[in-house]
């Protein structure tokens, strides 16, 4: 049964992508498809090509104008990516709303890949990051001799898990927000991107490949928080 979502959730960012062999269909049909979005989607994205790329791979975007929502399209690709999650139900939902949509241009029968990310954005702190425990709300940590059991300033690792439908990649970083104004000093940040991805999906089994990745994502989550993590994010601390 899905969890409910945290209060203090670090949730940033839920994006959903199918790629399948292009079509040129859905260059035919973007005016229309733009045209059946545009109220609720009213930018447009479209990216610069450089020397050397194919211009029907590139991604254009359509986005809601406070950009908490975003349709990428491409001649091969389609992607819904929102930065106002509640839970995986209405997600879900509004995926299937907007790639119906789509598939009035174009319907591909089958997807060469499959691809559920979670972006979670945590607080940085050196002075609690250790080897063996990355962050003091999450369980992750390196076994390391104990002479290297010391504080950490940075980390960057991914790890790739097997799982019968796909694979679940799981990425940790420590980043350094944009400085947006020269006085303005904003804070650093560690990244945990749960990022659930499967190969050759036919349109009907589209639907529970999304399901049984949202299980994946949502139990490595909540089996790498900390009591502390937990507590933090329930709001009870």
């Amino acid at each position: 049964m899905p969890r409910e979502r945290l209060p203090n959730s670090p949730l940033s960012q839920v994006a959903c992508e199918v790629r399948f062999t292009g079509h040129f269909s859905v260059i035919e049909g973007l005016a229309r498809f733009q045209a059946s979005v545009e109220q609720e989607f009213p930018s447009l994205y479209v990216p610069r090509v450089q020397s050397g790329d194919a211009p029907a791979l590139r991604v254009s975007s359509l986005a809601a104008a406070d950009d908490s929502e975003r349709i990428n399209v491409a001649i091969h690709l389609f992607a819904f990516v929102s930065r106002k999650y509640s839970v995986f139900a209405e997600y879900r939902t509004r995926f299937f709303e907007l790639f119906g949509k789509f598939q009035q241009i174009y319907s591909p029968q089958r997807f060469t890949r499959f691809g559920l990310r979670y972006t979670n954005v945590l607080p940085w702190n050196t002075e609690q990051a250790t080897a063996t425990q990355i962050h003091p709300w999450l369980t992750l940590g390196f076994h390391v001799p104990k002479v290297m059991e010391q504080r950490i300033s940075e980390v960057a690792g991914i790890l790739t898990l097997c799982h019968d439908q796909g694979s679940l990649r799981v990425s940790l970083e420590r980043r350094k927000p944009e400085v947006k104004a020269a006085r303005e000093r904003l804070a650093d940040m560690l990244v945990l991107d749960l990022d659930f991805f499967a190969g050759d999906i036919q349109l009907e089994s589209l639907g529970s490949t999304m399901d049984e990745a949202h299980r994946a994502i949502e139990d490595a989550f909540f089996g790498v928080l900390s009591s502390d993590g937990l507590k933090a994010m329930e709001g009870s601390e």
